[in-house]
C-alpha cells in the first residue's frame, strides 16, 4: 500500500533539530514497515501519543502503509488526560515515549506486550471486540474541546491525500522547501505540514522547542528552514 507516493529515494525526509542525523525517505520507509511487522494484519486503530519527533512520524506513516486508522493525541499529556478517548476508541496498540505502558498500567489498563521502538514504546493492549473500525477509517484528530469533551474528526486516507495535494499545488512546495515544526502533529494544521511536504519530497526539521527559545531560532539558522507554519487564535 502506498501512501503521498513516498519513494525511496535518499533524499532527507526528516532532519532533527538535535543535530541526529537526517533520516532519507528510503530509511523511513524501512522504519515504517519494520514497525508495521509489529502490528496486526486486521485493521487496527492505533493510538500515537504525538510529538514532534522521529517515532511519532515513523508510527503515524506505519499505520496509514498497513490500513490502520490511527489516533493522533497530545503526547505531552499523560495518559489519564485521555482516559476518555481510550475508553471511546479501545485501541489496539499505542505508540508513545519511554513509560507509556506504565502509565496505562496505572490507569487500570494491563498491557498483553511492550516493544522498545524508536526510543520509545509500542504497547499493544488486549483485544477490545466489539464493532470494528470502518474500512475507509484512516485518520482520527481531536477537536479543541472547548464546548466540552475532545470530539474527533474521522478522515478517510484519500481526504488526507487530497488535502495535502491541493496544499502543495497552491503554495507551489518543491523539495528544496525545508519546513520546521512549529505546530503539533496531532493539530490538523500541523499535520497538513508534515503531509504537503512529503508529498512534494521535502524534508521536515522535527523541533520540540517553542518559537520563544533561542534553540529554536538557531535550528532554523542551522538548517536553512524556508518556512513556518503558524496559528492565529484569538483570546
Amino acid at each position: 500500500m502506498s501512501f503521498l507516493d513516498l519513494r525511496p529515494t535518499d533524499a532527507p525526509a526528516i532532519i532533527p533539530a538535535s543535530g541526529d542525523d537526517a533520516i532519507t525517505f528510503r530509511q523511513l520507509l524501512d522504519d515504517a514497515k519494520r514497525l508495521g511487522r509489529s502490528l496486526a494484519s486486521d485493521k487496527l486503530v492505533v493510538l500515537v501519543r504525538s510529538r514532534n519527533d522521529r517515532l511519532s512520524v515513523t508510527s503515524y506513516l506505519a499505520a496509514q502503509l498497513g490500513g490502520h486508522a490511527v489516533a493522533l493525541i497530545d503526547g505531552s499529556k499523560p495518559s489519564s488526560e485521555h482516559s476518555d478517548m481510550l475508553e471511546r476508541y479501545r485501541p489496539d496498540v499505542v505508540f508513545g515515549s519511554a513509560g507509556t505502558a506504565a502509565e496505562l498500567e496505572a490507569m487500570g489498563v494491563a498491557p498483553d506486550s511492550v516493544e522498545e521502538v524508536l526510543g520509545g514504546e509500542l504497547v499493544t493492549l488486549p483485544a477490545a471486540g466489539g464493532e470494528r473500525p470502518h474500512p475507509d477509517l484512516a485518520l482520527l484528530l481531536g477537536t479543541s474541546g472547548t464546548t466540552g469533551s475532545t470530539k474527533y474528526v474521522r478522515l478517510s486516507q484519500r481526504s488526507i491525500e487530497a488535502n495535502a495535494r491541493s496544499i502543495a499545488s497552491y503554495i507551489g512546495i518543491g523539495p528544496d522547501e525545508r519546513p520546521i515544526t512549529v505546530l503539533p502533529l496531532h493539530y490538523s494544521f500541523g499535520l497538513s505540514v508534515l503531509n504537503s511536504h512529503w508529498l512534494a519530497g521535502a524534508a521536515l526539521v522535527l523541533t520540540t522547542e517553542s518559537v520563544m527559545q533561542q534553540s529554536f531560532w538557531s535550528a532554523v539558522a542551522e538548517h536553512g528552514c524556508t518556512s513556518l507554519a503558524l496559528s492565529l487564535i484569538h483570546i
